[in-house]
């Protein structure tokens, strides 16, 4: 149990809608809780923030940024502040 708590607590620190899609009862359900996940939504969480600003600046000076992720999640997040934001 302590395990599963540490993962979820870990995921509560980029998105709020981790605990909706933890209770999710299929496959379906679990993909439609990112439904309409947006930038500004991400930067409601404090990692999320500092990771999207990081990204941005990175970008922005034209510095690579090197980002090791756990989770398809956060993947996905750095995809879209590197195509949308």
């Amino acid at each position: 149990m302590t395990r599963e708590r540490n993962d979820i607590m870990r995921c509560l620190q980029y998105s709020y809608r981790f605990v909706r899609w933890k209770q999710a009862k299929s496959s379906a359900e679990r993909r439609r809780c990112w439904d309409r996940h947006t930038l500004d939504e991400a930067e409601e969480q404090c990692l999320t923030k500092e990771l999207i600003r990081i990204l941005r600046a990175g970008k922005e000076t034209k510095n690579g940024v090197i980002v090791f992720v756990q989770r398809k999640f956060q993947a996905e997040c750095v995809l879209n502040v590197c195509v949308l934001g």
